[in-house]
């Protein structure tokens, strides 16, 4: 809010006349429009959300239970042993591409290509696909 106020006074400096009222009352003119443009939006804001109440629950789909069927554990031991470390990463640990880099020395891009091809592995393994319902 402050830097679109001071980016409209350094825009419309040239229209000041002292004539017409002191520098301080044309600022505050100013900082008034632009703090009554941001209420506005932010109402608006408001508005425009939706309550938690209000939105409709969706039936979520089952979805298959890997857990001790061994098809997940075969399927990451397939894969090579940085691939893995970098899955479990960014999936288990939730670090971003950025933090992968800075610990495996990658660069962000590598560290995404990376943990991309071994997710692309995991999909397309056979016994992974069958195991979870998907035409092989």
């Amino acid at each position: 809010m402050v830097q679109e106020c001071v980016t409209l006074v350094f825009n419309g400096i040239h229209d000041f006349d002292s004539d017409k009222g002191s520098l301080d009352a044309w600022l505050a003119g100013y900082a008034r429009n632009v703090a009554r443009s941001w209420w506005r939006g932010a109402y608006s804001r408001r508005q425009a959300e939706s309550t938690l109440d209000s939105v409709p629950e969706c039936a979520q789909p089952d979805i298959p239970y890997l857990d001790g069927s061994g098809s997940l554990e075969s399927a990451l031991g397939e894969l090579h042993p940085i691939d893995q470390e970098l899955l479990h990463m960014r999936f288990g640990f939730g670090y971003s591409f950025d933090e992968i880099a800075q610990m495996a020395d990658l660069t962000p891009v590598n560290a995404r290509k990376r943990v991309s091809r071994a997710v692309e592995s995991l999909r397309r393994n056979a016994s992974l696909r069958n195991e979870m319902g998907f035409d092989v």
